[in-house]
């Protein structure tokens, strides 16, 4: 069994496939989740160690490879260091909350078990997880153990049932895992019997009728034999030989096939088997006292493409916190910038014209009224004199008699005047 990544790389190892997913081959069906649901912009959080075994970098660093190919944008990538012990050490998970919760609602996690409750608990004790505008995407390598399946709710060191300080966050979790097989007892069986043959434990060679264990693995070396018979029959009749193995390593990537574990697989372009993963998510049942994370979906092969299809199991469904499943990004933006509105100067211009016209008129209408009033006060100052009043005499100190003038027969000066003769 070989979980190296550097084999994947065929410019170096060529006549190199395996059957036995790498860790990192996970992410292509964390990648089919996020685009399933249009989770296009996420922050990624991963654990490093330098502890031999599963390297969460290699599939934390593939899975920003594989997004940004497929134009998403990671909004965050974010290391912590592990054995990661929250109870000891100060959580750096509170600082990492803090500084993404505004421009992130997507989360992909990829480390142990203990960080990531430990995660989720920071972002539930925050009121992140209430009303269902986040989720949590959790990336776990260990195969889906029905009797473990309320391990996500508490740390593993909390072994009070009663104190489940994640039950509340885990509404907003999602694991993808790799899927439990169904029963391989057959073919152990049948492997065992082929090993009794050859060796001759039918003729008292198992006195004491032990039962042999069938390691796992056989399974993979079982798809491993057959795949490089189907490559070889290929390159055969086409002319080839059964030396080439670049030939017959060609004619196996890339094949779908039936693996002897149940589900249907493939090996990709770099010689890696796809894997058989599942999705987790939180669920009631009225027949138990606690929820439980059950598998509700899971990823079947494409007949083309690179990524395997998400698809829900018949009968499951995602019970989301805020009734639907969460947006990558909010439609004004994370920081609302979309909906603010450009400055406008439209109502200054419409105040400036309407003040102008106003003031205008405000003018003339004041000059208007000092006419008129002007009018009014010489109009009070004129005189009124009754002609019989008025008395006229001449140098000598006589009477002017008055003899009326005869009126001007011109039309144009209908007037008629008055003169005094002495």
């Amino acid at each position: 069994m070989c979980v190296d990544d550097a084999v994947s790389d065929k410019t170096r190892y060529a006549t190199f496939a395996r059957t036995y997913p790498p860790a990192a081959q996970i992410t292509s069906s964390v990648l089919s989740l996020l685009l399933h649901y249009q989770w296009t912009k996420f922050s990624i959080i991963y654990g490093v160690n330098e502890r031999p075994g599963i390297s969460y970098e290699s599939i934390a660093v593939r899975l920003k490879t594989m997004a940004e190919d497929y134009n998403m944008t990671i909004n965050h990538f974010f290391q912590y260091s592990e054995p990661y012990f929250p109870n000891y050490m100060a959580s750096i998970f509170k600082k990492y909350v803090e500084e993404t919760y505004v421009d992130t609602r997507v989360y992909v996690f990829i480390g142990y078990l203990n960080p990531a409750v430990d995660f989720i608990v920071n972002l539930s004790d925050r009121g992140l997880l209430d009303t269902g505008e986040y989720v949590v995407i959790y990336v776990e390598n260990p195969e889906y153990i029905p009797m473990e399946a309320n391990k996500y709710f508490k740390r593993t060191f909390e072994s009070d049932q009663s104190q489940l300080p994640n039950i509340r966050g885990a509404r907003s979790l999602l694991v993808v895992k790799p899927n439990s097989v169904a029963s391989l007892e057959n073919f152990y069986n049948t492997v065992r019997d082929y090993n009794d043959k050859l060796s001759g434990d039918r003729q008292g060679g198992n006195p004491l009728n032990w039962t042999k264990i069938v390691p796992e693995d056989a399974t993979n070396l079982f798809d491993a034999v057959m795949l490089y018979a189907i490559g070889l029959a290929e390159v055969i009749a086409e002319g080839g030989s059964y030396l080439d193995g670049r030939a017959i390593i060609g004619k196996i990537c890339g094949k779908n096939y039936t693996s002897i574990k149940g589900f249907r697989n493939r090996i990709d372009k770099n010689g890696d088997a796809e894997g058989n993963y599942t999705v987790l998510a939180f669920q009631t049942s009225v027949d138990r006292d606690l929820p439980t994370m059950a598998p509700v979906a899971g990823f079947r092969m494409r007949a083309v493409g690179d990524l395997p299809e998400y698809h829900v199991i018949d009968g499951k469904s995602i019970v989301w916190v805020g009734g639907q499943p969460p947006i990558a990004e909010p439609p004004c933006g994370y920081r609302r910038m979309r909906c603010l509105q450009e400055k406008s100067y439209l109502k200054e211009i419409v105040s400036g014209v309407f003040g102008g016209v106003a003031l205008i008129v405000g003018l003339i209408l004041i000059l208007v009224y000092r006419n008129w009033r002007y009018e009014q006060e010489i109009a009070g100052l004129l005189w009124k004199i009754d002609m019989s009043a008025i008395q006229c005499s001449d140098a000598s100190g006589g009477r002017w008699d008055r003899k009326l003038l005869s009126e001007d027969n011109d039309n144009s000066a209908n007037c008629k005047f008055l003169l005094l003769l002495g």
